[in-house]
């Protein structure tokens, strides 16, 4: 290809290089580096050259000739030292990040007009393992496989590859030049234990330095499962997971690479995901969790059990062509088609539900700005004003005089409560006949002997049914009444009181309520919902009630 060019306009300007156009073809680009990083140290160093050099003789002529990947194909020279190299130019209109990033189609309206379809992002991971089995028949390693290095046409569903120079290379004689550095978030356990192994030791733990090997096949391999979770869970990382019974601040999802050193999958046992727009492992087809479940679980131990690219390609061309359906609500929505609702609008809908949830405590915390703002502090005339908190409360110093004041109210407050408990519970010894009543819609409702062996029955398998955190939950057993809706299904209705639509959840309804037939339930309809587990994302323990309030029910309790 040697022919003479000249430097255009600069298109990129990064932390190694800058990117230029080149005036005689708009079909390759120049990349020229820097003498140094932002660090300091120097970018071209002998073995950046030798690794550029070796790239050069062994190109991936396929992937650069359909112009897939942004490939070294001939190097620029200065004073006999390379200082760049010559590049096709991808096109490219979106990185991976911003094809499965969540968007919900009315909070965010816009964005949502460019997000391609679910079918549209199973495309794009096929295309992502045929890339990368590719990549590895020509004996190369990605190494930094992270979501700003992969560049996508949302036209064609086309992948690229932008950072080529980074890949982790071993040449015909066994010199391996490193991938030096990662995102965090795709850093394979195996090479995170190995790195802390070495620390250890005392002996070099980072990456440029690392006893040998560090990045291989199975690591690329990782990293893609990831990016296929991403693109079909609303692009959730897989590893954002938490405590099942995790609520409020103990929800917070693990930065970095920790949440896979700490094995924090969000499909694992005793795990959930931390965002709620991410669907349920149930909208997966089995084919596909199981290939999840080889590369995060199965992989953890033994990273040889990891789906390879090609495993990944077929299982995906299963999904995409035999095994989905479109949703009636949402234009792109396609989900799995043993599936009665679409796990999307769920997702949706939970997402939702959080952001009323979100809103609401906003207000609140706003009103007494408000109230200050509207009411300010008046300097009367003989009188002292008293001094702002520093945190601008302008009550603070009427509080700390009257402190004791407050704590004789309080101590007056919890032995009338005391007194009246007491009260309550002599009542009751002298009335076995008392019922438990139950608040639905309003009304009042009488929940009969009847009820009692169920309640044994939940209370008794509470492994299944009440979360760990027992200090923070009431363990009378009630019931939740639950009016239905002109549109939904049960299999909807258990997703919003149990997390899931799997079919025990279903049954568990069906039972309770006597039906023949799941199928059969008719607007206006009450159904008893039992034995409810509080779960969800950023839900403090006394908004259950609010939750359910947006989902047009109420709590009943004994």
């Amino acid at each position: 290809m040697s022919m003479h060019y000249t430097k255009g306009a600069l298109l990129v300007d990064g932390g190694e290089g800058e990117v230029y156009a080149l005036n005689e073809t708009s079909a390759y680009l120049l990349k020229l580096y820097k003498e140094t990083d932002p660090s300091g140290e120097a970018i071209i160093t002998p073995d950046l050259q030798k690794k550029l050099e070796y790239m050069e003789r062994n190109q991936p002529v396929n992937l650069v000739e359909k112009s897939i990947v942004a490939w070294p194909i001939e190097l620029v020279k200065s004073n006999g030292g390379i200082i760049g190299f010559i590049m096709p130019k991808l096109e490219i209109d979106a990185h991976i990040q911003g094809v499965y990033s969540y968007r919900h189609p009315i909070v965010h309206a816009q964005d949502y007009q460019d997000l391609p379809s679910v079918k549209s992002r199973i495309a794009i991971a096929i295309n992502l393992c045929s890339f990368l089995h590719e990549v590895h028949q020509k004996g190369y390693v990605i190494g930094d496989f992270n979501h700003r290095n992969i560049g996508v046409n949302r036209h064609t569903g086309q992948i690229h590859f932008v950072d080529c120079d980074s890949f982790h290379i071993t040449d015909e004689t066994g010199n391996v030049y490193r991938t030096n550095v990662i995102m965090p978030g795709y850093l394979a356990p195996e090479i995170i234990w190995h790195c802390i192994n070495e620390r250890a030791k005392g002996q070099p733990h980072n990456l440029d330095k690392v006893a040998l090997p560090t990045f291989t096949n199975s690591s690329d391999l990782f990293c893609l499962a990831i990016h296929i979770f991403r693109l079909l869970m609303n692009g959730t990382h897989p590893f954002n997971g938490v405590k099942e019974n995790a609520i409020g601040s103990t929800a917070a999802p693990f930065v970095g690479n920790e949440g896979i050193e700490r094995d924090a999958y969000v499909f694992g046992h005793g795990k959930k995901p931390s965002a709620v727009f991410c669907p349920s492992s149930t909208a997966l087809p089995p084919a596909i969790l199981a290939l999840f479940n080889r590369a995060f679980v199965e992989g953890r131990k033994d990273p040889s059990q990891r789906p390879s690219a090609e495993e990944w390609y077929y299982a995906l061309q299963q999904y995409l062509t035999n095994e989905i359906t479109q949703c009636i609500a949402v234009e792109k929505h396609q989900y799995y088609s043993a599936l009665s609702i679409c796990p999307y609008c769920i997702a949706d809908e939970m997402h939702m539900r959080q952001q009323e949830h979100h809103h609401q405590l906003q207000q609140q915390q706003m009103q007494p700005q408000q109230q200050a703002a509207i009411n300010p502090q008046a300097v009367i005339p003989g009188k002292r004003v008293i001094p702002l908190h520093p945190g601008g409360d302008p009550h603070m110093g009427y509080r700390k005089r009257n402190n004791g004041l407050m704590i004789l109210l309080i101590v007056i407050l919890v032995l009338i409560t005391l007194l009246v408990l007491t009260l309550g519970i002599l009542l009751n010894i002298n009335n076995p006949s008392s019922q438990a009543f139950a608040y639905s819609n309003g009304n009042m409702h009488v929940m009969d002997e009847s009820d009692a062996p169920y309640y044994a029955q939940i209370t008794d398998e509470s492994e299944n049914y009440i979360p760990d955190n027992t200090q923070d939950y009431i363990y009378e057993p009630y019931h939740i009444y639950h009016t239905v809706e002109s549109g939904e299904f049960m299999s909807f209705i258990a997703f919003l009181y149990f997390g899931s639509t799997e079919q025990r959840y279903v049954d568990l309804i069906v039972e309770t309520n006597g039906l023949e037939n799941p199928e059969h339930i008719y607007t206006g309809q009450v159904l008893i919902i039992p034995g409810y587990v509080p779960w969800g994302d950023d839900m403090e323990e006394n908004d259950y009630e609010k939750d359910l309030h947006n989902l047009r029910t109420r709590i009943t309790t004994r």
